[in-house]
């Protein structure tokens, strides 16, 4: 079950002695493990509701909440709702960044960004001798990762640092769209098709090309557009 666009901060009292509440088939004993490997001396959590559209239900927003009752939080869990702890320690009001008072860990995805602004933002920290890296060492080293974001944007363009990619994406460009047989004869049929279909793969995925394919009667037609 989905949830609605909107999302809600809710804090939950950890209490592992609460019988009273109905709880969904789940390992409360991995989830308070976890919390207590979090922070073992807090004994409140902030917690997210989140929403996920995909199946297009519950757009009346049924499931969307925004309350300090435990009971409730669970109950909207059972049915289907995101519940997500906020892993710094806010002021239990809420989990943006003014409610923010202290890391507790840091984490990052497998993406480029994510990596490199945390070791920008340990270098911050070693300068102020800190023992801990703080919310202004972070925003500190996101600012210079926007800043070469946009010296790169201004150099390369939007340019996909793929030289099959970047010459298909301005074939389309100029000819409003392509089939894939002409995209092979743009190159002189000298360029492998799996070499190809990587960079159409490319274009697909940030958004700047798309494609369709039409029936006639024998073998499909796959026409790509620029976006």
């Amino acid at each position: 079950m989905s949830l609605t666009a909107s999302s809600s901060a809710t804090v939950i009292p950890l209490r592992t002695t609460d019988r009273a509440v109905s709880t969904p088939v789940r390992d409360r004993e991995a989830a308070r493990r976890f919390l207590h490997l979090l922070d073992p001396a807090a004994q409140d959590f902030t917690f997210q509701t989140f929403h996920d559209r995909h199946n297009g239900l519950d757009l009346d927003g049924s499931l969307a909440r925004n309350t300090p009752d435990r009971a409730e939080v669970l109950r909207l869990y059972k049915r289907g709702a995101g519940v997500y702890v906020t892993v710094n320690e806010t002021d239990l009001t809420g989990r943006k960044r003014e409610n923010i008072k202290r890391i507790r860990a840091i984490w990052q995805e497998d993406a480029r960004a994510e990596p490199q602004v945390i070791r920008l933002a340990l270098v911050y920290a070693l300068l102020d001798c800190s023992h801990q890296i703080d919310v202004v060492h972070l925003e500190a080293a996101m600012a210079v990762w926007a800043y070469c974001e946009e010296s790169a944007t201004r150099i390369f363009g939007d340019s996909l640092g793929d030289p099959v990619a970047d010459e298909i994406l301005l074939a389309l460009r100029r000819s409003g769209s392509m089939t894939r047989t002409d995209i092979h004869h743009l190159f002189g049929r000298h360029r492998p098709a799996d070499q190809i279909g990587i960079a159409l793969a490319l274009l697909l995925k940030t958004g700047r090309a798309k494609f369709e394919t039409r029936q006639t009667g024998g073998r499909p037609v796959e026409t790509w557009s620029a976006i």
